[in-house]
């Protein structure tokens, strides 16, 4: 079975049955965070003292288990994030099917299951009943599969969870590989320049330092290295690029070729592994 040693391992998804993370510490600090990739760029954030069993289909089929050590912080809660911006997302979580199509949170207490909708909507399906939940509810079914009615979160439990549903996505460290996708005006008649200024590019190394806070990036082909800092809505920012977030495994670059004036190029980087 795959270990994860350091902050930004990774391993395919179906070569994990069992992830289990670590609550909140508030003397480290520190608290256990593991991202899933799943089709249509979801993605299933688990976080705090739980365990995620019998993984299946592709992480779409799971055991979900919460630890005996209560979180500290409210805004540090034990669960499993959902993110399905694209297209529905449809989960089997301790038996109960969980079609998510924005973000939810999946938290499990004393064998209940409760889903809260923190964007777009979220239907539960156990004991023969599907129940639909809006932005701002949440649902229990017991273990023994009764589903209770959808109810409403209070303004404290919709603050604590905000940040939840507005944290940055963090990219994968790894080896990336770049994709041109687009051109400014002022670089029209200049494709030769700009195909060498993209095969400049070749692999880069992503490595993520301060909890996500800063890019590092080392080029291939010089081992050149740069730094980039995140901004406040999740981008990098550098001295020559500003890198978009797109996805954990998809970044979007816009930078200036050097050797034309008012050309600017957009193109993006893909994980390669």
């Amino acid at each position: 079975a795959p270990t994860f040693a350091r902050r930004g391992d990774s391993t395919v998804v179906e070569a994990v049955t069992t992830i289990a993370t670590g609550g909140y510490d508030a003397d480290e600090p520190s608290w256990g965070v593991a991202s899933m990739a799943l089709p249509d760029s979801a993605t299933l954030l688990v976080m705090g003292d739980v365990t995620l069993s019998d993984l299946e289909d592709g992480g779409a089929t799971f055991t979900l288990q919460r630890g005996t050590q209560a979180s500290a912080c409210e805004q540090a809660p034990d669960g499993v994030l959902v993110r399905a911006p694209f297209a529905p997302l449809l989960l089997t979580v301790n038996g109960v099917g969980v079609q998510v199509a924005g973000e939810a949170l999946l938290t499990e207490v004393d064998g209940a299951l409760q889903v809260t909708t923190l964007i777009g909507q979220v239907t539960v399906t156990a004991d023969g009943a599907k129940v639909p939940v809006a932005a701002d509810e949440f649902i229990v079914v017991a273990a023994g599969g009764q589903v209770g009615d959808p109810q409403a979160l209070t303004e404290v439990q919709v603050a604590a969870l905000l940040p939840l549903s507005e944290a940055p996505v963090l990219p994968k460290s790894g080896e990336w590989t770049y994709l041109v996708t687009e051109q400014s005006s002022g670089c029209f008649g200049q494709m030769e320049d700009i195909m060498g200024f993209a095969a400049s590019l070749g692999e880069i190394t992503f490595t993520f330092e301060a909890n996500g806070a800063v890019m590092v990036a080392v080029a291939a082909v010089n081992d050149e290295v740069a730094r980039y800092e995140r901004a406040a809505d999740g981008r990098y920012v550098g001295e020559n690029a500003t890198f978009e977030v797109v996805t954990a495994t998809d970044l979007r670059v816009t930078a200036p070729v050097e050797a034309i004036a008012n050309c600017n190029i957009m193109f993006e980087y893909t994980f390669a592994g």
